[in-house]
């Protein structure tokens, strides 16, 4: 891992770049994690940027409150201008997405990506510096590409040139290999970087004085020992940006811009990142404190811890405001968000986590509580959270010993609510919800690596198996392991099989308790094998890859919870299905919309039955068994996590949310309820007797309508439901839709004026309901399913709705309420003929212009299959013809 030290000029890495989420999605709650980059405004005090993992944040009040400016880049630097007020850059992972804003970082423009300059997979990981002297000129530096570069624009990231490539074999050829670390303008035209062999070692620092024409490198002046000296950061004084300082295990000082370099006194710990308060007053930081030099690093004091409760390091930028003498820390390391201390004394200061509103926490587990229904667990290898109200508040819990925070690797309940979390080399449980853990093995002396996978025997708990090994190269006790008493002991030889390979995931069959499924890793990481046991465990077979020689990492092993034999395996291309036991696959998905990272299926009491896919920053429905996928949530930083209730995703920026409702359709009426917005809008389905053939499945998906695009007449709102159906079927009797709205679903919008709208299945067009308004609810009937909006509704005068005719052909035994024609003056008349001028029906126009034909003559008797033509008045009184279809 590259160890890298910050300034206010500089940043680091994270990938992606999508959509923001969709408004049907709500934001759990929890806050923090890594923050690459911080930047703060040259003359407004309380103003910065932060980059988290996905979003720009911005906080205007020195850090106590922040809200996601810049949204779905992967953000891996930002910087302000000093010659232009206002003017701020923040550079995106891929192709090295470059954006600008005038504002302070309120809105953004998007100005170039690197491929565009012909640099394809450039960018900013290792910092991004503006000429201070004009805006204009912006040096940015790659350290994830081969080769490692700094890159120059001089029109404001519109276009870029190479300036530098540090693996182009000089001037230094022994540091072919090396990675930048940090970047810094302190003046117009004189540009310094850093760098480290390996990603830790053979510190060395560049420099040019004609922007970036020629360089000149310093080792031996900094460096008696290179291997010991990693170069990690570089700060400029700010009141005197001549009086330079860089540093790891030790602090180098220049007073001339860097042209030489003066060695100051090793520290027993390596700094990552260094500001400067004032003349020979620095402040670095290490992992776990901050020392401060008021002699230009010749002797140091040590602070308190920044954060005693981390079992990890925090490694982030660093900077110094001069307005309150306040010092902000961001690690990007640990994931525990953004820290600030305020004072004259450091030794005697404590950082505060400034979080708030910093959605950003990388999660990698959810899990629902066995035994109580309201309670979820979120976690990943430095946190664990849990929330017992579902997800209306959460508290961060340490399930490490001495107090110190630590996540999961694997987390299980047992039927009581006892909660497993396997942390690194132990095995703990917890039976208030994580707020006090015993231990349950050790397994240090095994040397297994990390615990990885847990399950129990779905028909006896005191069965307990456990998966072990490592993300790199396995340990030698790493293999799957079974306990008969709950974890205290492990018999036998501990390890069944496997052993020294990682066992990632372990599935026990729900009606079987022999059967067990396994994911094997090989050390090469990029196969995944998956092994099978009939008999508890005594033997084992290795089945066929769904995917035989393409390679690749098996994501998600699941056992079909209702259909014994099938299984379930993603990796990053499909999802398989195997309907004997694994002995062959068919792809139920294929990776068109993106690579597969989770798969669940969830079936609730008296609901559908639903496959779930998540993507790297989607996820996908399907009620059909694999055959219709439908996309209902987009713009999330990589999907880690899937869990049910309606649906939780764990993404690398947080927990999201969104309300799924399903019914089994009864003889009777029955109603699903779908909270489809995060503002508390709903929507009401009554379904009346009838409609449907019982145990149809109905199944309610709030989707954004964002992109539902507006005309002349129609304006969506916030609010919008996808009703969906098991089946092609569409109701037989008209359907009541309630939509009942938030001020924030129409915000912008005539309540007057409000109708309920479908939306075509093409996506091409849309009908305007028969809808009536009652307080905050707008209601209508609709005998065909689709996606539908609450939308302002306002037709002009000159533009008036064709009649349309649904569905087509028309099946009057599946629909015995009718076709439906739409569009037509209240009032007027229908007249249906025979192709032969026969007529066969005329029917009366209610007042709300639609009419309904079920397929009989004026006496009542079945009209054949066949072509009909209906001659129907439009709403501007113009006579005009349709087409109808029987067919029986």
């Amino acid at each position: 891992m590259l160890k890298t030290c910050f300034t206010a000029a500089l940043l680091l890495s994270v990938s992606g770049f999508a959509r923001g989420v969709e408004n049907n999605w709500s934001n759990m709650g929890i806050t923090g994690g890594k923050v690459l980059a911080l930047a703060h405004h040259p003359s407004a005090a309380n103003v910065l940027l932060a980059a988290g993992a996905q979003s720009v944040y911005k906080t205007t009040d020195g850090g106590h409150n922040w809200a996601p400016v810049l949204r779905s880049i992967h953000p891996l630097s930002v910087a302000f201008a000093k010659s232009r007020p206002g003017r701020a850059y923040a550079a995106g992972a891929y192709d090295g997405a470059f954006y600008r804003s005038d504002d302070s970082g309120d809105t953004w423009t998007f100005v170039s990506s690197m491929s565009s300059s012909g640099f394809a997979g450039g960018m900013f990981d290792a910092g991004m510096a503006v000429d201070p002297e004009d805006e204009n000129i912006i040096y940015g530096a790659d350290s994830d590409e081969n080769p490692r570069s700094v890159y120059k624009s001089a029109d404001g990231g519109a276009t870029w040139t190479l300036v530098k490539a540090i693996d182009d074999g000089s001037p230094l050829p022994s540091y072919d290999g090396s990675a930048i670390t940090a970047l810094i303008v302190p003046a117009h035209d004189t540009v310094l970087f850093t760098t480290n062999k390996d990603y830790g070692d053979d510190g060395a620092i560049y420099r040019s004085i004609n922007a970036g024409v020629t360089w000149a490198s310093f080792t031996d002046v900094l460096n008696t020992d290179p291997t010991l000296r990693p170069l990690n950061c570089i700060a400029a004084d700010r009141a005197d940006p001549g009086v330079l300082y860089a540093g790891g295990e030790s602090i180098f000082k220049s007073a001339d811009y860097g042209a030489t370099w003066i060695s100051t006194p090793s520290l027993s710990n390596e700094i990552y990142s260094i500001t400067v308060k004032g003349p020979d007053n620095i402040v670095g930081c290490e992992g776990a404190n901050c020392h401060e030099s008021t002699d230009g690093g010749a002797t140091w004091v040590s602070t308190a811890a920044i954060d005693d409760t981390l079992s990890g390091n925090i490694q982030g930028p660093l900077l110094y405001s001069p307005a309150d003498g306040a010092l902000y820390l961001a690690d990007s390391w640990t994931g525990a968000g953004i820290y600030k201390s305020s004072g004259t004394n450091l030794a005697a200061l404590t950082f505060a986590g400034i979080n708030k509103g910093l959605h950003n926490v990388s999660l990698d587990i959810l899990l629902h509580d066995a035994a109580n229904a309201d309670v979820i667990y979120a976690a990943n290898q430095v946190d664990l959270y849990v929330s017992t109200n579902s997800g209306k508040s959460w508290l961060r819990r340490f399930p490490a010993d001495g107090g110190k925070r630590s996540g999961a690797f694997a987390l299980l309940t047992d039927t009581d609510g006892t909660l497993y979390a396997g942390i690194g080399q132990y095995l703990r449980k917890s039976t208030d919800f994580g707020g006090t853990w015993s231990p349950v093995y050790d397994f240090s002396s095994l040397n297994l690596g990390n615990i990885m996978a847990l399950a129990f025997d779905p028909a006896d708990h005191n069965t307990l198996y456990l998966g072990a090994g490592g993300t790199d190269l396995p340990a030698a006790g790493a293999g799957l392991y079974k306990s008969t008493n709950k974890g205290s002991s492990w018999g036998g030889p501990a390890t069944i099989y496997f052993h020294g390979l990682t066992v990632s995931q372990i599935s026990v069959s729900s009606t079987d308790p022999n059967i067990i499924y396994a994911v094997s890793n090989p050390i090469d990481k990029n196969n995944s094998y998956l092994y099978k046991t009939t008999d508890g465990g005594t033997t084992w077979t290795q089945l066929s890859r769904p995917e035989e020689g393409q390679g690749g990492y098996i994501n998600t092993l699941m056992p079909d919870p209702d259909q014994d034999g099938t299984v379930y395996v993603a990796n990053d291309w499909n999802i398989y299905r195997s309907r004997d036991s694994g002995a062959t696959w068919a792809s139920i998905y294929n990776d068109a919309q993106g690579g597969v990272k989770k798969f669940y299926i969830h079936h609730p009491a008296g609901g559908a039955r639903a496959l779930y896919s998540g993507l790297d920053d989607s996820v996908y429905m399907d009620i059909n068994e694999g055959a219709s996928w439908t996309r209902i949530g987009s713009g999330f930083n990589g999907v880690k996590a899937l869990a049910p209730g309606s649906l939780y995703v764990g993404t690398g920026e947080g927990l999201y949310k969104t309300a799924i409702t399903s019914s089994q359709v009864a003889v009777a009426g029955t109603t699903v309820l779908a909270s489809a917005m995060a503002s508390g809008g709903t929507v009401s389905i009554s379904i009346p007797q009838g409609a449907f053939g019982a145990g149809t499945s109905v199944v309610a998906l709030p989707f954004d309508p964002g992109a539902v695009a507006a005309d002349a007449n129609m304006l969506p709102g916030a609010l919008g439901v996808n009703i969906q159906t098991n089946s092609a079927t569409q109701p037989a009797a008209p359907v009541t839709l309630a939509f009942t709205y938030a001020n924030s679903d129409i915000a912008g919008l005539d309540p007057a004026s409000l109708a309920i709208v479908r939306l075509d299945d093409t996506g091409s067009g849309y009908t305007v309901l028969d809808s009536r308004t009652s307080g905050g609810t707008v209601t209508a009937a609709t005998s065909h399913f689709s996606r539908f909006v609450l939308a302002q509704y306002t037709p002009s005068a000159a533009i008036t709705p064709a009649p349309i005719a649904y569905p087509m052909p028309y099946n009057p035994v599946t629909r015995p309420a009718g076709m439906s024609i739409i569009n037509l003056a209240a009032g007027s008349q229908v007249k249906i003929y025979t192709i032969m001028g026969q007529l066969v029906r005329k029917i009366e126009v209610p007042p709300s212009g639609t009419a309904l034909w079920n397929g009989r003559n004026d006496a009542g008797k079945m009209a054949a299959s066949g072509i009909y033509i209906a001659l129907v008045r439009d709403q501007a009184q113009k006579i005009k013809r349709l087409k109808l279809a029987v067919e029986k």
